[in-house]
């Protein structure tokens, strides 16, 4: 879907569907890629997930389903 080093602008999935995209106060950042990671829940069951990994105010974020990300043309 994206590619390294599209810039993209991001907010909360709430925010995205609450408020009219004029009154959004968007982040701004560079997609680094999406990576995979593992978690074990109960002890038993891996379950995975997966995060886009993006370059904010000087700092990799790693974001999942909690935030919405729309490429900047």
């Amino acid at each position: 879907m994206f590619h390294p080093g599209d810039l993209l602008r991001m907010c909360s999935m709430s925010e995205s569907f609450n408020t009219a995209p004029e009154n959004i106060d968007w982040c701004y950042g560079l997609y680094i890629d999406t990576v995979e990671e593992f978690h074990t829940y109960d002890g038993f069951t891996d379950c995975s997930e997966q995060y886009d990994r993006i370059l904010h105010n000087g700092h990799i974020m790693k974001v999942d389903n909690y935030w919405y990300l729309e490429r900047v043309s």
